[in-house]
């Protein structure tokens, strides 16, 4: 197993350098590799070489990821807080809190369970179908002429 986090932290030197360190300190240094900032091409590579999506994040508005690493066929775990259940609905297994040892369980259910992994495959397609620019632009426009008449 690897650990490839993806995302900027060039404002937070401390919290990466603690990470790193806690990584090493738990041995695990060798496999956990903490990316910054990617391209969109590096950004797909690594969604490809994934077997999992995992968001353990505690403050996420509608988090586009999650729906991205829907879209590359990737199985989503992600920690259910903030806007995150909206985002996900039944196309992920949602961890109710900080718990991690849950969230590596769910992890390895999805790894190694292929029924589970085609069940949130099929919700995942339908989730994705629901927030189709086709399907949501008209009705944002029609929730503005709402408002606006």
């Amino acid at each position: 197993v690897e650990l490839d986090l993806v995302g900027p932290h060039h404002d937070h030197p401390a919290y990466l350098e603690a990470l790193t360190r806690y990584a090493a300190d738990l041995g695990i240094g060798g496999v956990v590799r903490f990316r910054g900032r990617v391209s969109d091409a590096e950004r797909d590579e690594a969604y490809s070489a994934s077997g999992a999506y995992l968001s353990m994040s505690e403050h996420e508005g509608f988090c586009a990821p999650l729906l991205e690493a829907m879209a590359q066929g990737l199985p989503v775990i992600a920690r259910g807080a903030a806007a995150v259940p909206e985002t996900v609905g039944a196309a992920g297994l949602l961890i109710p809190d900080r718990d991690i040892d849950l969230a590596a369980a769910a992890v390895a259910r999805v790894l190694t369970d292929a029924r589970v992994r085609e069940g949130l495959a099929l919700n995942a397609r339908g989730r994705l179908a629901g927030v189709n620019p086709d399907v949501v632009a008209p009705r944002i426009v029609s929730a503005v002429e709402a408002f606006v008449a």
